[in-house]
């Protein structure tokens, strides 16, 4: 039965084909012939029939464009082609050898690129038309329509943080099928072929690629994925082609999906082994992916589902971190420059991407186009921010957002943005750090800044978003040397963002000179014990509490307005709330607690520190040059005495018994832990924390006894502690 409707789709696919014989008779020939170039052609012709389209490139390039005519001034074509080394007989010098120092002066960036626009592109094409018209259809979301019904314009920030303009001739995108029917990872045999194509935008060139046989319906990444799923069933999808992230949150549907699914396809973004098994279980089909960027397709997938280079599309130089050819399984290459060897309208030669690959073993396909084991792009988190109302569907109070679309949405309000990042803090909190092309006025620059903030909450709201703190600043971003390594995505958990405000916070203080002391629950945590911070706990001296204020304000933290304890059971003498970068931080001048047993005072003086940590900040928003930020942690022991007297905290006090007498402090630092808990019981205390305190202190001194105390009552739950305090 399922062979009979495979033959009668397969006839009705031929059947619609034949209403446009031309059409029909071209795309039949460029399908034969990237198959046999993919599964027939041996190195020796690969490397032939590279050379033959380089030249022919070389040559209309150079005739057609000035830009190129003036960068490969004095280089003849042969002496170009002789000078790559993918180009050479295997096992030549030439082929081990790095390019030239001639021929690597020929490499172009996307800087190179969009500044020498207009003599870069054979179309005579100029950007100051060009980018207005693309810019203009990017924000109306009027994404089909060819430019001067000839061109299909594409923007792109790729992995560098401004507008790219690419551009390709109706004339190669109306022969897109072929191309994917013969690169796009699927077979005849699931003729015919029901596409539910994923992306934050559609574009001309995407629907091109729709024929007789070749159905792609079109689907925003922020569509919610209970309606995604339904689509896919409605039109009995049986290619679903998506970014890995989008097919992550589409898992908890799969299930549903299964059986209609023959193939997916995976693109822009890095797919992980672990993802791939997981979708390959998940929705019970091959999962492929296709490496492709503004510049070409790089890379397809095989009938095994290896990913090789287009070699007869694209001509991929690879090089190791030595300058010399990446050419051996297992060796990763740290540049990578690409030829697109088929768009005549705007030549691409010897272009540099940001990516690293890293090259796999010969395929059992039989293929002798190299294999890429892994790409090793950037991996961009998504971002997952408070709705403005909850999912009428499933309740839900977030939703994800994708790098993708934000990036667009940043990269689209001005020409001069060079580079930006985005952090999520929570939900709740996000920033935007814009870094002005140099050279930018002052005064420009903040209108920029201004309306990206604008552009930002207006599309943000579009999809039912509504971030509470969302802030645009300007700020210089220095790139490390490998751009790869680059998030300009990064989402952080809420422990990663305490983190980072405490690193914040400790240079603050230390540029200016403010004693403090860490406590509470994070307190507890970076001493290991197993509790989640919800927010940061500062204690400070109270002639110091005005300056401590003055460095959280030069953060850019919001100030709640002062409030003075003490109060009915505990509170501070000054007291101050801020919020920076989405986490709540206390400020605390002269800690009380009030019980029958009087006030117990607890005051940032000699002693009250006991050791110093590094911050631990996340690494992916490490600044260079920084200094390292140092966190000062008040007693463990003090906390001991703390949470018997404040009311609900008594199991935190049983977290840190259990700590100290697991793994109590030897030598001096014994003798100093004994001695504050000495201290506290020449104090008033109630006559049972009093018992525990002097237990615990007698422990301390006597190790041998250690092994066999017992904590309290072990009223304490076995897991964590939340809360604050």
């Amino acid at each position: 039965m399922a062979g009979a409707q495979r033959l009668r789709g397969v006839l009705r696919t031929l059947l619609a084909v034949l209403q446009a014989p031309w059409a029909l008779v071209r795309a039949v020939a460029d399908y034969a012939r990237l198959q046999r170039h993919l599964y027939r052609t041996p190195p020796d012709r690969v490397r032939a029939l590279q050379r033959r389209a380089l030249r022919r490139l070389l040559r209309h390039a150079r005739r057609r464009c000035p830009f190129y005519r003036d960068l490969y001034r004095g280089l003849g074509d042969d002496a170009v082609l002789d000078g790559i080394p993918l180009l050479a007989a295997p096992g030549s010098p030439q082929a081990e050898a790095p390019p030239s120092p001639a021929l690597a002066a020929t490499t172009i960036d996307k800087a190179v690129f969009m500044v020498n626009f207009d003599g870069i592109n054979a179309a005579g094409l100029r950007i100051a038309e060009a980018m207005p018209w693309a810019v203009a259809r990017e924000r109306s979301k009027e994404w089909l329509g060819y430019y001067r019904n000839r061109y299909v314009l594409g923007l792109s920030s790729g992995t560098s943080g401004n507008k790219g303009l690419y551009v390709t001739p109706r004339s190669l995108t109306e022969r897109l099928p072929a191309v994917f029917l013969a690169r796009g990872g699927v077979s005849l045999r699931m003729l015919p072929l029901r596409i539910l194509f994923l992306l934050r935008v559609f574009s001309q060139g995407f629907a091109d690629i729709r024929a007789p046989g070749l159905s792609l319906r079109y689907l925003s990444t922020m569509t919610p994925p209970e309606k995604i799923a339904a689509q896919a069933l409605a039109d009995r999808t049986n290619v679903l082609a998506a970014p890995p992230s989008l097919l992550r949150i589409l898992l908890p549907h799969a299930e549903a999906l299964r059986g209609t699914i023959r193939r997916v396809i995976c693109y822009a973004e890095v797919l992980e082994d672990a993802d791939r098994v997981r979708f390959e279980e998940a929705f019970g089909a091959p999962v492929v992916q296709i490496y492709q960027a503004s510049e070409g397709q790089i890379a397809s997938p095989c009938r095994l589902g290896s990913l090789h280079v287009n070699e007869d599309l694209a001509l991929v130089e690879l090089y190791r971190d030595d300058g010399r050819p990446a050419t051996r399984p297992g060796e990763t290459a740290s540049t990578m420059l690409v030829t697109n060897l088929v768009n005549a309208a705007q030549p691409i030669l010897r272009y540099r991407m940001n990516d690293r690959v890293e090259l796999g073993e010969p395929c059992a396909c039989g293929s002798s186009f190299r294999v890429l084991r892994r790409v090793l792009g950037r991996n961009d988190d998504v971002l997952v921010l408070r709705r403005t109302t909850p999912d009428p569907a499933t309740g839900a109070d977030t939703r994800p957002v994708f790098p993708d679309l934000v990036s667009r949405w940043i990269i689209t309000v001005d020409d001069a943005i060079r580079e930006f990042r985005v952090v999520a803090f929570s939900p709740d909190a996000v920033e935007v750090a814009l870094d002005p092309m140099p050279g930018t006025p002052p005064e420009a620059a903040e209108r920029v800044r201004a309306e990206t903030a604008r552009r930002l909450r207006e599309e943000l709201a579009a999809y039912d978003v509504a971030v509470r703190r969302l802030s645009v600043r300007l700020a210089p971003i220095p790139l490390p040397e490998a751009a790869q390594k680059y998030r300009r995505f990064v989402a952080l958990s809420p422990r990663q963002a305490l983190d980072r405000a405490l690193a914040r916070i400790a240079r603050a203080f230390a540029a200016a000179g403010v004693p403090f002391g860490v406590c509470s629950s994070m307190l507890l945590a970076l001493r290991g014990l197993p509790v989640e911070p919800r927010d940061l706990d500062l204690l400070v001296p109270d002639a110091a509490f005005a300056a401590a204020r003055e460095a959280l304000r030069s953060l850019g933290a919001d100030e709640a307005p002062e409030r003075a304890g003490p109060v009915a059971v505990y509170g501070s003498r000054r007291f101050a709330e801020f919020a920076l970068d989405g986490v709540e931080v206390d400020l605390m001048a002269g800690l009380s607690v009030f019980g029958a047993h009087g006030e117990y005072r607890y005051e940032l003086e000699e002693g009250t520190v006991d050791r110093t940590v590094p911050a631990a900040e996340p690494a992916a928003l490490a600044e260079a040059g920084a200094p390292p930020a140092l966190l000062p942690l008040t007693a463990l022991e003090d906390w001991f005495v703390l949470y018997q007297l404040i009311p609900g905290r008594i199991a935190k006090a049983d977290l840190i018994e259990r700590a100290l007498r697991a793994d109590p402090p030897a030598g001096a630092a014994r003798d100093e832990a004994v001695r504050r808990l000495a201290a506290a019981l020449a104090r008033p205390l109630p006559h049972e924390a009093a018992a525990r305190i002097r237990a615990l202190a007698e422990a301390l001194r006597n190790a041998d006894a250690i092994a066999d105390a017992t904590v309290g009552a072990e009223a304490g739950p076995p897991g964590g502690v939340r809360g604050n305090a």
